[in-house]
């Protein structure tokens, strides 16, 4: 089990509650461990939520957070067994921490403007085949009209 690692893990903060007749801040997290499968031989995530104690850390329902592991004696209650070293990355930031580049339903706002730029060369083409379709509307046109004289001729 995770919570019995002595590691820091990395997770999301599901729930927030205080503890005790002090009302000592405590934070819910579900931390995601990669358990193998024998069977398909495959590693799966699995969820793991485990109690960590918030004392100067202000983290809000859905952050992401860096807990580590609480000594007994500072432990609160018994099912409180992490601590939260810091808030990672705050939800609803759209700023990612590694590359430093803005965030827009999971993709970069710089990838997006340049799919959307190739996007805009590709539909500006379109003009170029309108006028390809006047130029044959323009030629069958024409070939009508010799085929109606060719009639009348006949």
């Amino acid at each position: 089990m995770a919570s019995s690692s002595g590691a820091l893990l990395l997770g999301t903060v599901v729930k927030i509650n205080r503890i005790g007749i002090k009302q000592i801040p405590c934070a819910q997290v579900r931390c995601r461990k990669n358990v193998f499968n024998n069977f398909l031989k495959a590693y799966f995530a699995e969820p793991n939520d485990l109690w960590a104690l918030d004392k100067s850390v202000d983290v809000k329902l859905g952050d992401t957070v860096l807990v580590g592991p609480i000594e007994q004696k500072d432990r609160p209650m018994a099912t409180v067994s992490h601590i939260v070293k810091r808030v990672v990355m705050p939800y609803g930031n759209i700023i990612d921490p590694v590359t430093k580049k803005r965030i827009y339903q999971k993709q970069f706002v710089e990838d997006q403007e340049i799919r959307h730029k190739l996007i805009g060369d590709i539909t500006d083409t379109e003009d170029q085949e309108v006028i390809g379709f006047e130029t044959r509307h323009q030629e069958n046109k024409e070939r009508l009209n010799r085929l109606k004289e060719q009639q009348m001729d006949d």
